[in-house]
């Protein structure tokens, strides 16, 4: 009998978060949302930017920011640490996904990633912060990667980043 109560609360709470909706985040924006509000934060298309993404365990509280090469990157992530705090997150830690290192074949191609100035500048605002960096998988080498461009997702139910 308590095997079936479990595995009935467990169906009850996988169906009610099956219903919350997804936050979408696209290139150069941000969003902040509670467990209580949405299932996730998603990301489409990380490429050459970083995602950003801030989670308060205790209080289930999660925030994204796509930061993209247009974006100023210390500013874009200390706006997103305020809207997260003006939330009601308090202790938060980050994760930081995306950018390419292209290095190995700058010379071959004639460019230069603007993604090792990005991640410095979110870093750096992080740090000022005092928010710690609990993950982190930035600046791969693209080409040949099948991971170069991903879709992520943060659960806003337990903090994990995953593809999708």
């Amino acid at each position: 009998m308590a095997w079936q109560a479990l595995l009935l609360s467990w169906s009850l709470a996988a169906s009610a978060r099956a219903e919350k909706p997804a936050v979408i985040v696209t290139m150069n924006q941000m969003a902040v949302a509670s467990a209580s509000e949405a299932a996730s934060i998603r990301t489409p298309g990380v490429a050459t930017c970083i995602a950003v993404f801030l989670y308060d365990a205790e209080r289930r509280i999660g925030a994204l920011a796509h930061v993209g090469p247009n974006d100023e990157p210390r500013i874009f992530t200390n706006r997103l640490i305020d809207a997260a705090l003006r939330a009601g997150a308090g202790r938060m830690d980050a994760q930081l996904i995306g950018g390419w290192n292209t290095k190995p074949i700058e010379s071959l191609a004639g460019f230069q990633s603007t993604s090792p100035a990005i991640l410095a500048g979110i870093k750096s605002a992080l740090a000022a912060r005092n928010i710690p960096v609990r993950r982190e998988e930035t600046l791969i080498v693209p080409f040949g990667n099948e991971r170069a461009v991903r879709n992520l997702s943060l659960d806003l139910g337990n903090g994990v980043v995953s593809d999708y």
